[in-house]
């Protein structure tokens, strides 16, 4: 085997490894595994080995490619901190925005959660200025969960389906699928009590639920038995102020369940 066919191999791990990890891991930070004039034929040959030394037992493999695998292929699931997923995120190739965007904006607030509001993604502002809520979304949201006793800085965690845009791109599916990991992990690490959706979204993705937010607002729905409720986005709010009432009932809704199950 020469050195184009071994680089040829490592490259579709690489690209293996990032689909399933969503992000390129440390592992892979090269171009090329080995130059292309390389060859196995080339390697020098031991001789002499005492028999005592060759001998490799079945143990000492199964040792080797369990410290290879950890080592090489990183697992998101196993993050245990979230500032350590962040990292994660703000290194994401897994779609053309990744070759576009300003900033990605990961989430904001605690690491303990009573509740994880997830958003459908980022405002422009928000991006250009690399600052979670700084917006007018963001502060409509941060008024309507303070209404029922919830803060980023003490009870709550803020985060989006979409971690990135650029200023133009119309988001899509597309970047749907190719966040959905982080936020599956965001959810694993944080562990809420609830989860709050606003606009459809961010919940359709999650739960595997196409119907649109004017059916299934105000329900009590689940992610991996967490209560979920979805209600109106506040970008929604902003262009229709009839919206604003049943998305408070929504909220009040959502406060007497949270008081329920603490």
């Amino acid at each position: 085997m020469n050195g184009k066919e071994i680089n040829q191999i490592y490259n579709l791990l690489k690209a293996c490894s990032s689909n399933v990890n969503g992000y390129v891991p440390e592992f892979y930070i090269n171009e090329k595994l080995v130059d292309d004039d390389f060859s196995l034929n080339t390697l020098p040959v031991e001789k002499n080995v005492k028999a005592e030394e060759s001998v490799i037992t079945e143990e000492t493999v199964k040792a080797e490619e369990s410290v290879k695998t950890a080592q090489s292929i990183p697992q998101v699931q196993d993050l245990s901190k979230i500032d350590e997923l962040k990292g994660k995120i703000e290194k994401c190739t897994r779609c053309p925005l990744a070759r576009e965007r300003l900033n990605v904006i990961s989430g904001t607030g605690v690491e303990t959660p009573e509740v994880l509001v997830i958003c459908e993604f980022p405002t422009v502002n928000e991006i250009i200025e690399n600052k979670p809520l700084n917006s007018r979304e963001g502060i409509l949201l941060e008024k309507m969960i303070g209404a029922i006793g919830l803060n980023k800085d003490t009870n709550t965690y803020i985060t989006t389906a979409v971690k990135c845009r650029t200023q133009n791109i119309k988001i899509d599916y597309m970047q749907y699928d190719a966040c959905s990991a982080f936020l599956y992990a965001q959810i694993q690490i944080l562990k809420p009590k609830m989860i709050l959706c606003l606009g459809e979204n961010s919940y359709q993705k999650l739960i595997d639920n196409p119907q649109k937010i004017e059916s299934i607002h105000g329900q009590l729905l689940s992610y991996n038995n967490i209560p979920l409720v979805a209600t109106y986005s506040p970008s929604s709010l902003l262009q229709n102020e009839s919206l604003k009432k049943p998305a408070w009932d929504d909220l009040k809704f959502i406060k007497k369940n949270l008081d329920s199950i603490k």
